[in-house]
C-alpha cells in the first residue's frame, strides 16, 4: 500500500472510530471541505502539514499518526527500551527562526508554543545531534528534484555547515526561512564570511550573501525524509 493510501486509511479509521460522517468531520474541522477529506481518504491526494494538524485536532489523534510518521495515535514512538528513539520537535518552516531564538535558554523544547508535533531521530543522527535539533516541513519545490514539498528535514542549529551541506537559513530582508545548499563564495575568508545559498531547482535564483546582516545560517541539515 502506498503512503497516500496508508494516510487515507488512517483518516478513514479515525473518523469511523468517532462515528463521524465525512460531512460531520468537515463541519468539525471548520476549514476542510468534505470533498478534500474524501480525496484524502481515497488516497488520491494527501493533506499537507497544516491541514494534517487541523484534521488531527478534529479526530483527537496526532498529526504524525495521520501522516504515518508514527504508529501511535498520540504521536509517541513505541520501541524497545534498549533502543528507544529520541523524539525531536516539529515546527513550521515559517516559525523556525523564532523557534531557535526561543530555544536558546530552554531545556525542554517540546514545551515551546511553536512545536506542532514530534518525530523520532535515526540512530546514526542521534549519536551526533545536539540537544537543540528539530524538524521542519518543506513548503515549496525550490530544492527539487532531491527534495519535495512536504518532505521532512531534521536540522541542528549547533552544527556548523561545510561547503556542500544543506542548511536552513533566515533571510533578513524578507523574513523568509529557506533550505538551500551552502557554498562559500570565492571571496570567503576569515574576515569575509560571504557565501551563497543555492536552490537545486533552476527556476529559483541563488541568494548571495556578502554581509552578515543580509542572512543567517540557522542550522545544518542532518536528515531528509521523503514520505510522499
Amino acid at each position: 500500500m502506498d503512503i497516500k493510501k496508508r494516510i487515507g486509511e488512517r483518516i478513514h479509521q479515525s473518523r469511523r472510530k468517532l462515528g463521524l460522517s465525512i460531512k460531520a468531520l468537515s463541519d468539525k474541522a471548520g476549514t476542510l471541505t468534505a470533498a478534500r477529506i474524501g480525496n484524502w481518504e481515497n488516497g488520491t491526494r494527501s493533506p499537507g502539514p497544516t491541514e494534517a494538524i487541523i484534521l488531527s485536532k478534529a479526530l483527537n489523534v496526532a498529526a504524525s499518526y495521520l501522516l504515518c510518521l508514527s504508529d501511535d495515535e498520540r504521536g509517541e514512538i513505541a520501541m524497545p527500551e534498549s533502543c528507544l528513539a529520541r523524539a525531536v520537535p516539529v515546527v513550521l518552516l515559517s516559525k523556525a527562526h523564532h523557534f531557535i531564538q526561543a530555544a536558546k535558554n530552554q531545556s525542554d523544547l517540546s514545551t515551546l508554543p511553536e512545536v506542532i508535533d514530534n518525530i523520532s531521530l535515526e540512530n546514526k543522527s542521534k549519536e551526533i545531534a545536539s540537544k537543540k535539533v528539530f524538524a521542519i516541513t518543506l513548503a515549496d519545490n525550490s530544492m527539487s528534484p532531491k527534495f519535495s514539498m512536504q518532505d521532512i528535514v531534521i536540522v541542528d542549529p549547533e552544527k556548523k555547515p561545510q561547503p556542500g551541506d544543506f542548511v536552513l537559513a533566515h533571510i533578513a530582508g524578507s523574513g523568509a526561512n529557506i533550505v538551500r545548499k551552502y557554498r562559500e563564495s570565492e571571496q570567503h575568508s576569515l574576515k569575509n564570511k560571504s557565501f551563497e545559498l543555492i536552490a537545486l531547482n533552476s527556476d529559483w535564483g541563488a541568494v548571495r550573501v556578502s554581509n552578515a546582516n543580509e542572512a543567517e545560517i540557522l542550522a545544518t541539515v542532518l536528515e531528509h525524509r521523503a514520505y510522499l
